[in-house]
């Protein structure tokens, strides 16, 4: 199938903080990692932004919401290799099932989105035809 729409007209989902992926620039300055960035891309703007509302983890686990607060301040400890270090107490351990939970979320909202969307369309076709 051949497409001049972005990724081939297909959904693409995109998925974490944008103060906590970076992309890896080896030997780069912070000008280059930042220039490297999702944002700084030509689609940015054409992307469709979903935010979650809550953190429900951080509902529940307020030192794990203290801990990204300090690394997205950038003034998390660090040991002598600049590495943040993640406390085992925070750690998930089955981290895949958050994954494929968000997944199915993101798979759900589409479908209703495009389930919307043919109903918005075939009110129209049909105001046109009656």
């Amino acid at each position: 199938m051949s497409s001049y729409e972005n990724f081939g007209d297909k959904s693409i989902v995109f998925g974490g903080d944008i103060r906590q992926t970076l992309p890896i620039i080896f030997r780069g300055t912070k000008d280059d990692i930042i220039q490297a960035s999702i944002i700084m891309s030509p689609l940015w703007n054409q992307f469709e932004k979903l935010k979650f509302t809550q953190n429900m983890r951080a509902m529940f686990d307020p030192d794990f919401s203290s801990y990204l607060l300090k690394i997205g301040d950038g003034v998390e400890d660090t040991n002598e290799r600049d590495e943040i270090q993640i406390p085992s107490k925070i750690n998930l351990e089955n981290s895949k099932s958050i994954e494929d939970t968000l997944v199915e979320i993101m798979i759900e909202q589409n479908k209703s989105r495009r389930v919307n969307e043919i109903s918005r369309k075939k009110n129209v076709m049909l105001k046109e035809v009656g």
